[in-house]
């Protein structure tokens, strides 16, 4: 896989509610202007402790296709165990189904 990868129109949806979310959070601006941007995103969101962005970042991961999710692999990103057996090559994890909703840091769906 080369070095830079297009990221679908549905994965894009949902890093920039990620962004407005975390960035809701945490006070801060981000441009998103850059893949290393997004990158930076995503990693940041994953260590992330409130269960809004918990919840999102589980529907942004359970929208990437295999090749996106072996892309933030490749570029350094950690992925939870569930998602990570999601790399091609890999079965399933039990783990990795529908994202959890969250309403008001309540989690109201399992």
């Amino acid at each position: 896989m080369d070095e830079h990868t297009e990221f679908s129109f549905e994965v894009r949806l949902v890093i920039a509610r990620l962004a407005r979310l975390v960035c809701k959070f945490d006070g801060t601006r981000t441009a998103l202007s850059d893949q290393d941007d997004v990158l930076q995103l995503v990693n940041h969101a994953l260590q992330h402790t409130r269960p809004e962005v918990q919840s999102i970042v589980d529907e942004l991961l359970y929208l990437m296709t295999a090749e996106e999710l072996a892309f933030l692999s490749q570029q350094g990103v950690s992925l939870p165990e569930a998602y990570a057996a999601l790399l091609p090559g890999a079965k399933r994890s039990a783990l990795a189904g529908r994202p959890k909703r969250v309403y008001r840091g309540q989690i109201i769906e399992e």
